[in-house]
C-alpha cells in the first residue's frame, strides 16, 4: 500500500509541475461600439456605396451589382504574436450574396479574408498573396 501512495504522489508532483500555466495579459486595440465617429470611419454616398453610423451600427450599402465596398481601419498587429478578431456582423438586405470581414493586408493583393456566402450558405475562410488566392476552410 505504502508503495502505491508513493507512486500516486509521484504522479501528482509531476503532474502538477509539468502543467504550466501560461500567463497572457490581453491589450484591447480597438473596441468600437459606434456610438460616435471618433475612430474616423467613412460616412457618406460616393460611387457605388451609402455608409451610415446609425444606432451603434456602422451601415455598409452597396448601391450597385458591380462595386465591392471596403472599409478598413489600419491596427498595429505583430502577426508573430497571437490575436483575436471579434465582430457582429449582420446582412440586412436580400440582395448581394456575400459579405465579410478583411484582416493582415497592406494592400488588396495581400490580405486575409473571411466571407459569407449567403446564396449557398457557406463561409470560406482565404488568403491573397500577391494576388493569388487560397482557401484555408471551405
Amino acid at each position: 500500500m505504502r508503495k502505491s501512495s508513493i507512486l500516486f504522489f509521484v504522479f501528482i508532483f509531476f503532474f502538477a509541475f509539468s502543467c504550466k500555466k501560461e500567463i497572457v495579459s490581453e491589450i484591447t486595440l480597438l473596441n468600437e461600439e459606434f456610438e460616435n465617429n471618433n475612430n474616423n470611419w467613412d460616412i457618406g454616398v460616393n460611387d457605388g456605396s451609402h455608409l451610415e453610423m446609425k444606432e451603434g451600427k456602422y451601415i455598409i450599402q452597396n448601391t450597385t451589382q458591380d462595386f465591392v465596398v471596403s472599409v478598413g481601419k489600419t491596427i498595429d498587429i505583430n502577426p508573430e504574436n497571437g490575436f483575436n478578431i471579434e465582430s457582429t456582423l449582420m446582412k440586412l438586405s436580400e440582395s448581394g450574396s456575400t459579405f465579410g470581414l478583411m484582416w493582415g493586408g497592406d494592400d488588396s493583393g495581400n490580405l486575409n479574408l473571411f466571407r459569407i456566402n449567403t446564396t449557398n450558405l457557406k463561409f470560406t475562410v482565404m488568403y491573397n498573396t500577391d494576388d493569388n488566392w487560397n482557401s484555408i476552410m471551405v
